[in-house]
């Protein structure tokens, strides 16, 4: 599960934890459980639309959704490659995981 919290400073989502959550459950959060990606505001969860407003500023359903994983990640060769390479962790991947993921996606692209 990945969890981000809108910081009203900055008027921006950034990555959180679930003790985050906790410590101030009136905060407006994005959770991504599976295939789910759902608002909590003020401590009530809610489906995401597909585009949501905060403070004049919109954010498209898509930003919080993960990346489609290339199928021949699901191979035995390859079950070692992460999920988590191809969606939000919480974290920003370091550049090394990033460019690895788009030089995948990029010879994926080729193949077709």
């Amino acid at each position: 599960m990945a969890v981000w919290k809108f910081d009203e400073n900055r008027a921006v989502f950034g990555p959180a934890s679930l003790d985050e959550i906790e410590a101030d459950p009136c905060g407006l959060y994005i959770l991504w459980r599976g295939d789910e990606v759902m608002v909590r505001e003020d401590g009530i969860e809610r489906p995401m639309p597909e585009r949501l407003t905060v403070a004049g500023v919109p954010f498209d359903r898509e930003q919080f959704e993960p990346l489609p994983i290339p199928s021949r990640c699901y191979d035995e060769k390859h079950a070692r490659i992460s999920a988590e390479l191809y969606g939000p962790t919480g974290t920003k991947p370091s550049l090394r995981d990033e460019m690895r993921r788009d030089g995948q996606w990029a010879r994926e692209r080729l193949k077709k």
